[in-house]
């Protein structure tokens, strides 16, 4: 059920009434930082188009219950001179995932959240590759 996820480009809600077994459940925020474009032949040049947002942009609000905890990315986020002409991305690309907290969900159903708030190292670059030539 929560193995999936969403990509979205903004705000979002997710309501949670009832986690269906009794695990740890991740909450990650993830930037789907560049995508590579194939070009039009004859006219625009092909590689990886880089997002202009930012996870550091972002922060996740909590609500159990009523009662409000904000989560804030780290420090770290990196990406400022990065060379988005080669693949992947050099030491200077960005991190892209950032874990936020866990859920842990005891077999009596109870949820402990348990704080993350770090960066998935960066060790290999999450988009397609681009075409053989």
């Amino acid at each position: 059920m929560f193995s999936d996820y969403g990509i979205t480009s903004g705000e979002e809600l997710l309501v949670v009434v009832q986690f269906p077994v009794a695990t740890s459940y991740r909450y990650v925020v993830k930037n789907e930082l560049s995508e590579y474009f194939p070009g039009i032949p004859d006219e625009v040049e092909s590689g990886f188009i880089p997002s202009l947002r930012r996870i550091s942009d972002a922060r996740v609000e909590l609500n159990i219950n009523g009662k409000i905890t904000l989560f804030l990315p780290p420090e770290g986020e990196g990406g400022e001179d990065v060379d988005w002409d080669v693949y992947p991305p050099g030491s200077e690309a960005p991190n892209v995932v950032w874990e936020v907290f866990d859920f842990v969900v005891a077999s009596d159903g109870s949820v402990t959240v348990v704080p993350l708030n770090n960066w998935l190292p960066q060790t290999e670059w999450d988009s397609p590759p681009p075409p053989a030539l």
